[in-house]
Parts: structure tokens; C-alpha cells; sequence
């Protein structure tokens, strides 16, 4: 793993990055956009967020940095390495297809549009769902009011913040939930407001949706791009935490 990488997620940084995610609870509700159609810049300085070194840590990551990364957006609720029962990257011959495919769609957009803004964030799951979602990607996953708190799209979390999109996650027999983090095409982002019953962008000019541009925490995929825009590359299988996880405020 790249030294840059691996020394973004040790010390004095993870302490900021903490003090940024706990800063981010608070401030849920401060819009500070006046517009609800806004193309959202929110590439962060990388000493305060991940989703700084999204774009540097592609090929890079390894299971051991996607660990220190969801420890350290968990940390708010208290968790900690020994609630963690799994951590594995999706691999196979379909995998490696649909990696091929993300990776076209990937430079196509970058064609048109000049930049593809890639993105790592997490996803709620299931144990059921994940086996769906390695066969046929996300076509057919089904959008449930509960989840869709901007929109009707498939919602995920921004690397910074798996805690929003804990509680989401079904528990197995084994008392577990599973959270994907995946590589996301975002495009032009538009901002979204909540308990929205928008389907898909509002012009031309946006391709998918956040949900705050200052501090945010959800990206939103319409389902015109979840096929195309969504790689799901690591699993972090973890044990549950009821008590904690329903203190969080998720709006």
C-alpha cells in the first residue's frame, strides 16, 4: 500500500478525522447552499476527510486499509477492531468483468464530460442481497421507502461516514450486517433535499444527487446509472450494534 495512503490514516490524522465526523452529527441540518440545483464541488482538504484520497488510493487499497477506514468512521458509535468479523475483497471472474465494464464506463465519461469524479462510499446490505448483487449488480435491488431519504436512488454513504447507513443493514442469523464499499461514478452532483420523491435529475447538467455539499454523508444513484456507476469492490462484515446505531440521527 502507498506510504501517502497508510500514513493519511494513522495518528494526528485519524483524530481530525473524527473530530470532522462527530462535527458532521451536529451540523446535519446547515445547508449552507441556497440553491437546490447546484453542481457540487466537495473535494475536502485531506487532512479533515477520506474522500480526499478517494481518486489516489484506487489499486492501493488493501483489506487492512478498508478496516482502518470503516474503524475510523464507526468510532462515533464506538466501535472498535474486535466487532469486526470480516473484511474481504470481491474477487471472481464476474467481479473481474464487472471491474472491467466500471472501468470503461469510467473513461467514456471522462470523454464527455471531462471528469468522471469517482468515488469510494459505503452500502447497506444483506447477506442476501450481496450474493444478488455479485451475480447481477444492483438491477436488482429493490428501493424501499425506509432508505430512500432523498430520493427515490439507491443511497450510499461517503467514505467518512459508514455509521448513517448502519442501521440499514439487515442483521443475519449470526447477529452480523454487512456494509460494501464501492467505487461510485458521481458525475455533476445536484443537491438533494430530504424526503424528496425525485427519481431522477432535475436537467441535464446533473447526473446523481448528495445530500449536503459542506459536510456530506449520502451520495444518491439514480437507477438509469446503478448499473454503470456502481462497483462493489470490499465487504466489511461486522457485529451488530443495536443500542449505539439507534442514537444516530441520519437527516
Amino acid at each position: 500500500m502507498d506510504t501517502k495512503l497508510a500514513k493519511t490514516l494513522d495518528g494526528a490524522a485519524l483524530n481530525k478525522k473524527r473530530e470532522h465526523a462527530t462535527r458532521c452529527v451536529a451540523d446535519d441540518s446547515n445547508d449552507k447552499v441556497g440553491s437546490e440545483n447546484t453542481v457540487v464541488d466537495i473535494k475536502q482538504e485531506p487532512d479533515v476527510n477520506l474522500d480526499a484520497y478517494t481518486e489516489y488510493a484506487f489499486e492501493n487499497l488493501d483489506v487492512d486499509s478498508v478496516q482502518r477506514m470503516f474503524l475510523t468512521g464507526m468510532t462515533f458509535l464506538g466501535f472498535i477492531e474486535s466487532d469486526i468479523v470480516e473484511v474481504y475483497r470481491n474477487s471472481g471472474k464476474s467481479m473481474q468483468i464487472r471491474l472491467d465494464l466500471f472501468k470503461m464506463q469510467v473513461d467514456i465519461t471522462k470523454e464527455v464530460k471531462g471528469d468522471a469524479n469517482v468515488r469510494y462510499a459505503w452500502f447497506a446490505s444483506s447477506k442476501e442481497e450481496l450474493s444478488t448483487m455479485m451475480e447481477h449488480g444492483f438491477s436488482h435491488y429493490e428501493l424501499s421507502p425506509p432508505k430512500c431519504l432523498y430520493g427515490f436512488g439507491v443511497h450510499l454513504a461517503t467514505l467518512p461516514h459508514p455509521y448513517v447507513c448502519s442501521l440499514f443493514c439487515d442483521v443475519d442469523e449470526n447477529g452480523t450486517k454487512y456494509l460494501v464499499l464501492c467505487r461510485v461514478i458521481m458525475e455533476n452532483m445536484e443537491l438533494l433535499r430530504p424526503n424528496s420523491d425525485q427519481v431522477r435529475p432535475s436537467g441535464y447538467e446533473y447526473d446523481n444527487g448528495v445530500d449536503n455539499i459542506q459536510c456530506p454523508k449520502y451520495y444518491v444513484v439514480w437507477n438509469i446509472n446503478i448499473n454503470t456507476h456502481i462497483y462493489p469492490e470490499f465487504v466489511v462484515r461486522f457485529k451488530s450494534s443495536l443500542e449505539a446505531e439507534g442514537d444516530v440521527t441520519f437527516l
